[in-house]
């Protein structure tokens, strides 16, 4: 759908304080080259557009299938920061340079008695472990933007459907520029099959955010469950031993089309196979649709062809589809 074609990134972001609140959005186009499909097929063995918004990341290796871009490059790769300091400077009276506006105001309250802080601020140019009971967390030194006094807790109780406590790490707000190595240690550990154990970051709700990251799989060390996370927050282990949904639409514009997701671990990889060879379908990460534009070159109309597709998810639970494929 991108090869030799041009397309929009946008990025809507909203801003608000005690007195307003400004909503904006930053647009950029990108441009990609033509690809053939042996291009595509390494380009989707390194594993980079798996995460990505767009199946690409212009910072990384997909860069070297962009032939141009107008715009903000900062806005494709995630977050456009020139655009939002300007909506700082220009609505908050704040900006890069140390200007600033003043409000007056009044904090009304009671006095209560805190827990004394037992952890140190953390330099942001040195290393700093957390370690407390079942768990463990290591930000290396320059993962911080600035020096911050992380607050550990973990709840009193175990939900039936975690593996663990939920273990938190504050302030939400810190910025972690750098993978920093965490541990869990698993207090429910019933599964035989220590893989399909992997760790979630929560919201304040309890409901799951989402795999703490696509590029690492957890790994189950003597009851201790390990990944890298670029975060503070809030973090528990899951089981995942459910396949992969897997739904065949047949042929819909000149395209194979399949619903697939994973809505617990998260999809490790997918991939289809016409007549035993190997095709390339893209995702669109919004109706999880993978597609498959036939090549009628290769896929002759109006005899049917053996279809295969397959669906792994992060904790090696897979899904498989076989059938016929007629157009």
């Amino acid at each position: 759908l991108l090869s030799g074609d041009t397309h929009t990134v946008y990025t809507g972001y909203a801003v608000r304080s005690m007195y307003k609140t400004v909503c904006d959005f930053c647009a950029t186009e990108v441009r990609f080259r033509s690809l053939d499909d042996e291009e595509m097929l390494n380009y989707i063995k390194t594993g980079e557009p798996m995460d990505k918004a767009g199946a690409y990341g212009i910072q990384g290796v997909g860069s070297l299938l962009v032939e141009g871009i107008e715009g903000d490059y900062l806005n494709v790769v995630g977050l456009p920061a020139a655009p939002l300091m300007a909506c700082l400077r220009d609505n908050f009276g704040f900006d890069y340079y140390g200007n600033k506006d003043e409000y007056a105001f009044e904090i009304v309250g009671e006095k209560r008695e805190c827990e004394p802080i037992k952890q140190k601020s953390v330099k942001y140019n040195e290393e700093y472990i957390i370690e407390e009971e079942n768990f463990r967390m290591r930000i290396p030194a320059y993962a911080l933007y600035d020096n911050y006094i992380p607050q550990y807790s973990k709840s009193d109780t175990i939900k039936s459907e975690n593996y663990s406590a939920i273990h938190t790490i504050e302030p939400y707000y810190a910025g972690v520029d750098k993978n920093c190595k965490l541990s869990i240690r698993i207090d429910v550990d019933t599964i035989q099959d220590k893989n399909k154990y992997y760790i979630v970051s929560i919201n304040s709700e309890g409901k799951k955010k989402g795999k703490v990251s696509q590029e690492y799989i957890s790994e189950y060390s003597d009851g201790w469950l390990t990944t890298q996370v670029k975060t503070f927050g809030q973090f528990v282990v899951k089981a995942d031993q459910t396949k992969p949904y897997i739904k065949y639409h047949g042929v819909v514009d000149g395209e194979i089309r399949f619903t697939v997701k994973d809505d617990e671990s998260g999809l490790k990889y997918f991939k289809g196979e016409v007549d035993g060879e190997f095709v390339v379908f893209t995702y669109d990460m919004k109706d999880k649709i993978a597609r498959c534009k036939i090549d009628t070159k290769k896929i002759e109309q109006g005899t049917i062809h053996t279809l295969k597709f397959e669906a792994i998810d992060n904790c090696g639970n897979e899904k498989l589809y076989l059938g016929n494929l007629r157009f």
